[in-house]
């Protein structure tokens, strides 16, 4: 995809390729689908690799977006279950 290019191949920022997903979802009540840039989920916390914040914001500067980072339900696993 071209923003995993972006962000990885052109330098943007120094960030694993497989932390770093994009994707589509339904965002509230609307029918549009809505970007995703994910660069970890819960799944990754314990990876030794995770971005600093630093390099967090140079992505969200790169792409235009405002805002700090959010955490969303994952669209397959979207309910709650005991470990």
């Amino acid at each position: 995809m071209a923003i995993l290019a972006m962000i990885c191949d052109d330098g943007v920022a120094d960030i694993s390729s497989d932390l770093l997903r994009v994707g589509v979802t339904h965002m509230g009540m609307v029918d549009d689908l809505v970007p995703i840039v994910a660069v970890y989920t819960n799944y990754d916390l314990k990876r030794k690799d995770l971005p600093e914040e630093e390099t967090i914001l140079k992505i969200q500067q790169r792409l235009g977006i405002d805002g700090p980072p959010r955490w969303y339900l994952d669209v397959a696993r979207w309910y709650w279950q005991r470990w």
